[in-house]
């Protein structure tokens, strides 16, 4: 793992678009990221709450994701 920085849309974009999906978050390179980033880091840029859990394993010499889940907790009012 080596972290690096991404640009983002304007937070004025990002809440315009309802139901946000991988796509619309073009300047993120999921593609070079753990396998199951596509499914939350969406959640954290939209601050929504969530709860989760990812199992990773060795394959060869990758660790690889091999159970994992993720579930929306309600935003406090």
């Amino acid at each position: 793992m080596r972290p690096e920085w991404f640009s983002l849309p304007s937070s004025s974009v990002l809440e315009a678009v309802e139901g946000n999906t991988p796509t619309q978050y073009h300047s993120i390179p999921f593609s070079q990221m753990w396998e199951t980033d596509y499914i939350w880091l969406p959640l954290v840029i939209r601050k929504q709450k969530f709860v989760g859990r990812a199992d990773f394993r060795m394959s060869g010499e990758k660790l690889v994701p091999y159970k994992w889940w993720y579930a929306l907790a309600p935003n406090d009012p």
